[in-house]
């Protein structure tokens, strides 16, 4: 998809918004319940639940900055950009701990797979680093896309978003 209007875009930044929204909320949930000390079935299966949702909309997002477009409907943040190299040349480079996503979505979560039982998947710790390495790099896409092509709410929420005190024991 090229040349998209920008009033697509912004409508679309809006599904952005809630793919952050849910990002950063499940990953909160999950610090104020204590993650560790969920004890029983029902709230297990509520933990198991919250992790599911925040690592897939961590890799929603992780495929939408990093522009990895698998499907031609895909939208992708090069299409914020009259020239994609805008983008690819300010966007931080992935953390070790995001380069790990993807595959561990993949291999963890959204597939029954046989590398869940290697040594790699021991730790199946899913990290509110893993968010605020996300919202840095949110943060930097608000820096630089142009402002005609975001809606105002979506920018604002990234400003809170990146500010709040909630990162600074992350």
């Amino acid at each position: 998809m090229g040349n998209i209007p920008d009033e697509e875009l912004i409508e679309m930044s809006e599904h952005l918004h809630y793919e952050i929204q849910m990002l950063v909320d499940t990953s909160r949930t999950l610090a104020l319940l204590g993650v560790n000390e969920l004890n029983g079935p029902i709230l297990q299966t509520i933990r198991n639940a919250l992790v599911e949702s925040f690592a897939i909309h961590t890799r929603v997002l992780l495929d939408f900055l990093n522009s990895k477009q698998t499907y031609d409907t895909d939208m992708i943040a090069d299409h914020y950009f009259d020239d994609p190299m805008e983008w690819k040349k300010a966007r931080p480079k992935n953390t070790p701990l995001l380069e790990s996503v993807h595959s561990r979505v993949g291999k963890e979560i959204a597939h029954l797979s046989y590398n869940r039982l290697k040594d790699e998947y021991a730790n199946k710790e899913w990290s509110t680093k893993i968010a605020k390495d996300v919202v840095v790099t949110l943060d930097k896409f608000v820096c630089v896309v142009p402002s005609k092509r975001i809606s105002p709410s979506f920018s604002e929420y990234i400003n809170r978003l990146s500010k709040s005190d909630f990162w600074a024991d992350v």
